[in-house]
């Protein structure tokens, strides 16, 4: 294996992202374009499974809210997991379309973190 510290062009500058010029800033997406291609079949899988995984929580949670009684307000609670997995749903169908660059951006990741 390559060692980190002899590789011919970083992957990520060594400046604040804020002084970034937009070169630099082309040379970041550069970086993450060539990092999806090379890891294009994994992430694919990974967000098959992803999708996969989801739905079947989704039906396990319907099936324990609909086959049990409210304890303390867990129903809301569950409904809002329902809500939380029909979300990685969204983004993992947005990732295998190949979108991710086209809708993402700073301020829907950051609303997504906060949610």
């Amino acid at each position: 294996m390559e060692d980190p510290q002899n590789l011919k062009e970083p992957l990520l500058p060594n400046k604040d992202p804020s002084n970034m010029s937009f070169a630099e800033a082309y040379q970041l997406q550069s970086a993450f374009e060539r990092f999806k291609k090379a890891n294009k079949a994994f992430w694919y899988i990974a967000n098959i499974t992803l999708l996969f995984v989801a739905s079947g929580l989704i039906y396990g949670t319907f099936y324990i809210v609909e086959n049990s009684q409210d304890c303390g307000n867990i129903v809301f609670i569950l409904y809002v997991n329902i809500i939380l997995h029909s979300l990685n749903i969204m983004v993992a169908l947005i990732n295998i379309c190949g979108f991710e660059t086209k809708v993402f951006n700073c301020n829907i990741v950051c609303g997504l973190v906060i949610f």
